[in-house]
């Protein structure tokens, strides 16, 4: 069988392995799970580019996820590369699998429904030897929402803080706002003084 060989170098993500820490991958991605690799195989895809090219297409089962929202518990990955119809394409730095593999696996979504890509290419996938590890990788995730909180100051008066605990400077403004009722009392003063003076 005649096999052509594409090795193809992405510098866009060859400069991520080196930049990108785990910690800081696994909280950009959009998508993070916790499952076991399947059965893999390749099969040609039109891109984006409306060009055609040979993919790897890798079934997941989904235990737990880690970051993100997915209602499936089953998903397919697809990452560029692979062997089909005697053309073997090889990607430099692409996430592989092994049947039974169990993994950590940082995703983000494509135009398939169900259809995930691995984020960062194979520094996306942790490949868990030892399930102690996996604390050690949820620790790392920071959840967005509670960074989100403790940025965020409350607003003042939003209903459940005390007009007291106001800010002095604030109540002074309020305080000093109310010329209705000091033109009302200065009025009233003038005219019980003129009337003592005609008496």
């Amino acid at each position: 069988m005649y096999l052509i060989s594409l090795i193809i170098s992405l510098a866009c993500f060859a400069t991520s392995f080196t930049e990108m820490s785990e910690s800081d991958l696994l909280n950009q991605a959009p998508l993070v799970v916790h499952g076991m690799a399947g059965k893999s195989y390749s099969d040609w895809e039109v891109d984006s580019n409306e060009q055609k090219k040979i993919y790897t297409y890798t079934d997941v089962e989904v235990f737990k996820v880690l970051k993100g929202e997915l209602s499936e518990k089953k998903i397919l990955l697809q990452e560029l590369g692979g062997e089909k119809d005697g053309i073997g394409l090889a990607v430099d730095g692409a996430a592989r699998f092994t049947p039974g593999e169990e993994v950590v696996l940082a995703l983000r979504p494509t135009s398939h429904s169900g259809v995930f890509q691995v984020f960062g290419m194979m520094k996306g996938k942790i490949k868990l030897e030892d399930p102690k590890v996996l604390p050690e990788i949820i620790k790392k995730l920071t959840p967005r929402n509670t960074q989100v909180a403790a940025l965020t100051p409350p607003p003042l008066n939003s209903g459940n803080v005390a007009p007291s605990e106001q800010p002095r400077e604030s109540q002074i403004k309020n305080e000093g706002t109310n010329w209705p009722v000091l033109l009302g009392v200065l009025l009233a003063i003038i005219v019980l003084i003129a009337s003592m003076m005609l008496l």
